[in-house]
């Protein structure tokens, strides 16, 4: 007679060991450099609320911290600096596109009237030189993305 269950059962059997599946996992889900590890730290965590809550000198203070030729090679990724890299950087690359596309414009109108601007050449250079440490984490990098993406979408849907 006929069987209770409609299909063959698949037997599976795997060559992955245990502890290679669980190498593979940790490197999809926290690609850091150099297997270093994240940590939460209350001095990051002080540094986050300074740079978001604080005054303009405060605020100037850590963004030259944070700065790629500023900053300071440690044994551990922290969290919270990590997410206070990610806010400069997205507003940092959201004005840099903005400004890329309004230097593009007046050097373009300048060309066709006879003359040359390298407007858009010294934002570049001012953006390499002044350029925040990318995020190293995966909330991190997508935080930077939602602040570079999302505050003008927000505006514009608003406007809508």
């Amino acid at each position: 007679m006929a069987s209770q269950t409609p299909f063959r059962e698949k037997k599976y059997t795997s060559s992955v060991k245990d502890q290679a599946l669980t190498d593979i996992i940790k490197s999809r889900l926290n690609p850091t450099k150099k297997g270093k590890s994240v940590k939460f730290t209350w001095e990051g965590a002080k540094n986050l609320a300074k740079s978001l809550l604080g005054n303009q000198w405060v605020k100037s203070e850590r963004y030259e911290d944070l700065q790629e030729k500023n900053a300071k090679e440690k044994d551990y990724i922290d969290f919270f600096e990590d997410i206070e890299k990610s806010v400069h950087s997205g507003t940092q690359k959201l004005g840099y596109a903005i400004g890329d596309v309004v230097t593009t414009g007046i050097d373009l109108g300048a060309w066709l009237g006879g003359k040359e601007t390298e407007l858009t050449e010294k934002l570049t250079d001012v953006y390499e030189e002044n350029k925040v440490a990318d995020p190293e984490t995966l909330v991190g990098k997508v935080n930077d993305v939602l602040i570079q993406y999302g505050l003008p979408g927000g505006a514009v849907f608003k406007i809508l």
